[in-house]
């Protein structure tokens, strides 16, 4: 059976008072093939002025950015 291997990366642009932050998410989420993937990030404090972006990566393939 196919597996999909989702690499999550989150990407912090632009961070401003952001000092002290710890972000909590898994590096790596399986799932097999046609079932949903649910991902969640938790950080510990609030990032003012900064934006965080979702990436999906597939095992050999180039990053996409998550809209």
């Amino acid at each position: 059976m196919n597996t999909i291997t989702f690499f999550i990366w989150t990407l912090t642009l632009f961070a401003h008072e952001s000092r002290g932050v710890t972000l909590t998410q898994p590096e790596v989420k399986t799932v097999q093939q046609g079932q949903t993937a649910s991902i969640e990030c938790h950080i510990d404090v609030g990032i003012y002025g900064s934006y965080l972006a979702w990436y999906q990566q597939k095992p050999a393939d180039t990053r996409l950015l998550n809209s």
